[in-house]
């Protein structure tokens, strides 16, 4: 069984997403805003300790919300935010 790590914090850097826990960024989603209306989506990283923790799905549904509140539609470039885009239709690129 997977145990999914609590207690985490999102924090939005310049061209990135990062979650932290206990002070430590366990994992990132590195983007670039093309333009007003535009988002793209890098990379999704998790430090390898911490994977399978569900960590770059909660960085992805972070991102997701930051983008629908900022009227932004997200173009996933890495494989990974395009495999979890294909998975979650509950969000649309």
């Amino acid at each position: 069984m997977i145990e999914v790590v609590k207690n985490m914090a999102y924090k939005f850097l310049k061209d990135k997403l990062v979650c932290i826990l206990k002070e430590q960024i366990v994992g990132e989603v590195d983007f670039s805003v093309v333009n007003e209306t535009l988002i793209e989506v890098h990379r999704v990283f998790v430090l390898p300790e911490f994977r399978g923790q569900k960590i770059a799905q909660g960085l992805m549904e972070q991102l997701c919300k930051f983008a629908s509140a900022n009227q932004k539609q997200i173009k996933p470039l890495c494989s990974y935010a395009q495999y979890w885009f294909a998975h979650n239709q509950t969000y649309t690129s």
